[in-house]
């Protein structure tokens, strides 16, 4: 209770005295840019930071509080521990969360602790790291819209390599439709010289940063990867050819010379054997050319786009997987799946934003697309022999499910993870099981090593990834191609973190060597599931034509003279099926009527529990699910043309594809029964 009173009475304080305040851009639950008011307040206390926020607040946003106050002090060199700091912020989001506010939470305390005037027409969006460096947010092109519209502002800061947004550059354009400078900034003093050393109304002189040069040695490219060559040269072919075409008119000079270092960067890598870095670079090279061919578009014509978009991925025929390729499939079904959760949102999101704001979407799901048709095609080019039992992957697949849901019940998964859990989610639900289990990966890898980063420097965590002796950069033998891939990207990481001290791409290059020992410990437990015998032991099958038609297959082991046994067997099991029977029609006449795409998910996840159970056979498994994806299907077309027709979709959630038991998303003790 002491406690309690004290904090009212700060808060009673708090609201007598005059408080600093600047606005800040965020983004609402529609997609748009919103300026958001933050308000701070610093009187003499204990070291603590309060939060008032209206209407809600994140984690996120609580920690980027703290971080702020923790960088200004030591800035402004005062003691935090003998000072309260109050942050009052009011948004019109329905959430305020993330850290993208963190720039200018510590711009405002540092303000106060310096006792220092802001200019007046300066906003900032960016993350705080550790060690002062301005991080990367999204919707920076969305925000630069609200800060521009509100005609109160000529200096919008964002972090360094954001400045072209969509295509665009957005101080060209910002000059031109509302004349504000909009710079990049890479860490906070920065962010202090232009707020208290520059003048308001008037334009600031930037000052260009040039690095050392990338020094990347050569690298000898594991033998599995090889077919992935390919796939960077087509890539690296492709951007440089749309670079060729692109009009004088459609591009500013900066972007034009981004996208040229892009492309040489790419060239090079590849020519030193990092086959992924060199396709990442062409990728996002790609990504901004085709957002520059979809600038401007009108509604209807950016609809048909995504409707093509749509068509092109339903129209994809992915090669069964089989002991030697079946890590290029589940690499293009990857990004299949990628593409697929991008579509989505677009269609979504079309209804309320403008075309403008939704090109990135689009350009990175039309790139997945074109990746996931060069990996199956690689796929197909590597040698063939017997299909793998993916069924045999799923209880691998479920045990990794079960721990990402864990992760995001304890609230650990950021904007990333919940997107690669998303597709997991619906990889798993189309029975793509080694799909899931490695696209899984990226969510419980790239956590781990956010919570391994935690709350250290860039010095401590080069310590602690790197060492005195440079391990990461010696070269490691794996077993998955994609191990490989991914290690080497990271490697490449770590140089281009070297060259900047930039703590971002360390944290990038830790996720990274993360992720391959994941995928090194899928492809280890795959290999053996592959292998692993398949129980020969006959089974009944009979008709259950009141719940689907599902095949229950009753496993028995022969004996010698136990022909009659078996007929009595039989007998007993049909008798017990027809009291399941009874069970289901009173259960089924019970039941509302529910939205379809539920009821089908439903329906699935009970023939999932029966294969578990060992009550279903694979084939009818399989027939069963092949079914319900068809009919998934046809609800979804059915949606797309009331999306068409101008009516908001209706966006229903799908069950979760595993069924809630006590000991997880599935009972650790049930598997799959070979």
């Amino acid at each position: 209770m002491k406690k309690i009173r004290g904090l009212v009475l700060l808060f009673l304080f708090v609201q007598t005295l005059q408080a600093l305040s600047t606005y800040v851009p965020a983004i609402d639950a529609q997609g748009n840019g919103v300026l958001t008011r933050i308000e701070v307040q610093i009187i003499d206390g204990d070291g603590d930071t309060f939060v008032s926020v209206t209407p809600l607040t994140g984690m996120d946003t609580q920690e980027s509080e703290k971080l702020a106050v923790k960088i200004a002090a030591e800035m402004a060199d005062v003691d935090r521990m003998q000072y309260d700091v109050l942050f009052k912020i009011n948004s019109d989001a329905e959430v305020v969360d993330g850290p993208s506010a963190g720039a200018a939470l510590t711009l405002l305390a540092y303000s106060e602790f310096s006792h220092q005037t802001i200019r007046k027409d300066l906003v900032v969006s960016g993350t705080i790291e550790r060690d002062g460096r301005i991080g990367p947010v999204g919707g920076i092109f969305e925000k630069a819209v609200a800060v521009g519209k509100s005609n109160k502002y000529r200096l919008f800061l964002v972090p360094e390599g954001q400045r072209v947004q969509n295509g665009v550059d957005l101080n060209v354009y910002g000059e031109e439709q509302w004349g504000m400078q909009v710079v990049e900034v890479q860490d906070i003093e920065e962010v202090f010289n232009y707020a208290f050393n520059t003048v308001a109304g008037e334009p600031v002189v930037v000052v260009e940063k040039v690095l050392p040069p990338l020094v990347v040695p050569e690298v000898t490219p594991a033998l599995s990867t090889l077919p992935f060559k390919s796939v960077s040269e087509n890539i690296l072919s492709e951007a440089t050819t749309a670079l060729r075409a692109l009009p004088d008119e459609d591009a500013t000079s900066l972007v034009r010379t981004n996208l040229r270092k892009a492309l040489n960067l790419s060239e090079m890598l590849l020519e030193k054997g990092y086959f992924y870095s060199s396709a990442n670079s062409a990728f996002l090279a790609m990504v901004t050319l085709d957002e520059l061919g979809t600038l401007n578009m009108t509604r209807q014509n950016f609809r048909s786009k995504v409707r093509s978009l749509q068509d092109e991925a339903e129209a994809l025929d992915f090669v069964e997987p089989t002991g030697s390729n079946w890590e290029w499939v589940v690499s293009a079904k990857l990004r299949y799946y990628w593409a697929l959760e991008r579509l989505d949102t677009l269609e979504e999101r079309l209804v309320v934003l403008s075309p403008d704001y939704l090109l990135e979407e689009y350009a990175l799901a039309k790139s997945w697309l074109t990746a996931s048709k060069n990996l199956n095609d690689v796929a197909v080019s590597v040698s063939a022999d017997a299909e793998v039992n993916e069924l045999s992957i799923r209880p691998i697949a479920v045990d990794y499910l079960d721990e990402a849901e864990e992760l995001r019940i304890e609230g650990k998964l950021d904007d990333e993870g919940m997107d690669h859990l998303t597709a997991s989610r619906r990889a798993f639900q189309n029975g793509d099981y080694l799909t899931a289990a490695f696209n899984l990966q990226f969510v419980l890898r790239y956590t781990e090593a956010l919570q391994e980063a935690g709350d250290l420097t860039y010095a401590e965590l080069w310590e602690g990834v790197c060492g005195d002796t440079y391990s990461c950069l010696t070269s490691q033998s794996h077993a998955s191609a994609w191990g490989s891939l991914y290690y080497d990207h990271g490697r490449y990481y770590v140089y281009e973190a070297n060259r900047s001290d930039n703590l971002v791409l360390l944290v990038s290059a830790l996720k990274l060597f993360k992720l391959s020992e994941g995928i090194e410990t899928l492809y280890s437990k795959s290999k053996e599931a592959f292998t692993s015998p398949v129980s020969s032991e006959p089974s009944i099958s009979v008709e259950l034509p009141l719940d689907e038609g599902l095949e229950v297959s009753v496993t028995t082991a022969p004996t010698p003279g136990s022909g009659r046994d078996l007929v009595v067997f039989s007998i007993i099991a049909l008798l017990a099926l027809l009291g399941l029977m009874t069970l289901v029609i009173r259960g089924r006449l019970k039941k509302k009527a529910a939205d379809p795409l539920n009821d089908f998910a439903r329906r699935l996840e009970r023939a999932e529990s029966l294969l578990l159970d060992g009550k279903l056979s694979e084939r009818n498994y399989e027939r069963i699910r092949d079914k319900y994806a068809a009919l998934v299907e046809e609800e979804r077309r059915k949606r797309k043309k009331q999306f068409d027709a101008g009516q908001p979709p209706l966006v229903e959630p799908l069950t979760s594809p595993v069924r809630k038991k006590k000991g997880g998303w599935l009972d650790k003790k049930k598997r799959f029964k070979k």
